[in-house]
């Protein structure tokens, strides 16, 4: 080493910390700091300030007025009352810190709320230095002791990046959130995609299955069956909707008819008007519908109800109810007598259970096939390595410290 080496200016070493001890690293540098013994010395100065306030608080409060008139006496005790009020105020919202965590926030906070009541105290405050300054000044002189002393560690914490070091560790908290996400979603992704391949195998075996039935004479049988037994739905269904049109385009009128004449029958066609006509063989739902439309003008209704209703009710006779009855009793007895020889076929019973199973089969692929897209999209929204970028951008403030990477 040189002679004057000595007098050189020493390059701080740099620190690296490795993102597995960051935590420890931060506890560490929190305990450098002597933060509880600064808390202890902090309050205690703080609870010896607010005494004096309190005490000087007492003095204005009692301080007797000079010679002035009614009318100014009114006007310095409504400005020292308000004055004293706030104060009071102030004080009783004040909870000093009891752990160092809360340190940062108390003193910033306290310092906003001590500015906030220094803007409304301006009016009582000039108020009072007018008539009673010498009484005022202890008060003026403690409350400014109070800010100064808050303010001043205020900025002997905010050097020490105590902010910098809490914000590190909310960041680190939402990583590990992040970071447990992305376990979870990965297990819950590859259990549901472990279970793609037995289904896979299950769908094959189901469709050579049915392959091999359908290549027997009973297959065809079975689909001569379901060909008769197509259209025969779709009639039965059309019929079905025609009957329950009709009695849509009655609804006010019949809601209102039912009230009235509480006729229960009424509201059965309304709910479902096919097997309510089934139930109703000797056709009374003709002989209401009749009555309905000698009393339509009675009701009471809405202009386009009352044609809706009118242009209605004419074929909805007594006539028109049994040709349907027989048309839906009819179109029944052919679909039950299919149906009975769908369940005596041993190859059509086969046929539709294994295709019962490839359907349950195709929809359970299906939603795990959703579920594992959605979970993948899940996976790629966490973006935890931004939360190490702002860790890394945050800690230079701790001095000569470097994040390492792992």
């Amino acid at each position: 080493m040189g002679f004057l080496d000595f007098l050189r200016k020493k390059t701080p070493s740099t620190e690296t910390v490795a993102f597995s001890n960051l935590e420890p690293f931060l506890r560490q540098y929190v305990e450098r700091k002597n933060l509880g013994e600064k808390l202890q010395l902090y309050n205690q100065r703080f609870e010896e300030l607010q005494i004096q306030l309190k005490g000087a608080l007492e003095t204005l409060q009692n301080g007797a007025l000079p010679a002035i008139s009614e009318e100014e006496v009114r006007i310095v005790q409504e400005n020292r009352e308000h004055y004293l009020e706030r104060i009071q105020f102030f004080l009783a919202n004040l909870h000093p810190p009891q752990t160092v965590s809360d340190l940062g926030y108390f003193t910033s906070k306290t310092s906003q709320d001590y500015d906030e009541l220094l803007r409304s105290l301006e009016q009582n405050k000039y108020v009072l230095e007018q008539y009673l300054p010498k009484i005022l000044a202890p008060t003026t002189t403690a409350l400014k002791a109070l800010s100064e002393h808050n303010l001043t560690f205020l900025t002997q914490l905010r050097s020490e990046h105590l902010e910098e070091v809490h914000e590190i560790q909310a960041q680190i908290g939402e990583y590990k959130k992040d970071q447990e996400k992305r376990q979870k979603f990965q297990q819950q992704k590859a259990e549901e995609e472990s279970q793609l391949a037995p289904l896979k195998e299950r769908e094959e075996k189901i469709l050579r299955r049915l392959d091999g039935y359908k290549k027997t004479p009973a297959y065809e049988d079975y689909q001569t069956l379901l060909q008769q037994k197509q259209p025969l739905v779709h009639e039965l269904q059309k019929e079905r909707q025609e009957l329950q049109q009709g009695f849509l385009h009655l609804s006010y009128a019949l809601r209102k008819y039912h009230y009235e004449a509480k006729e229960s029958l009424v509201q059965q066609y309304l709910d479902e008007a096919s097997e309510a006509l089934q139930q109703d063989p000797e056709l009374n739902i003709a002989r209401i519908l009749s009555e309905l439309h000698t009393q339509l003008q009675n009701l009471d209704l809405k202009e386009d109800k009352e044609v809706q209703a009118l242009n209605t009710l004419p074929r909805l006779t007594a006539e028109y109810f049994s040709q349907k009855r027989a048309k839906l009793q009819e179109l029944g007895d052919q679909l039950n007598q299919i149906q009975a020889q769908l369940g005596n076929s041993i190859t059509a019973l086969n046929v539709m259970e294994q295709e019962s199973l490839l359907s349950e089969t195709k929809s359970r692929m299906v939603y795990l096939q959703e579920n594992i897209q959605e979970l993948g999209h899940q996976i790629e929204e966490l973006h935890e390595e931004n939360y190490k970028n702002k860790i890394k951008e945050l800690i230079i403030n701790l001095g000569n410290v470097v994040l390492q990477d792992e």
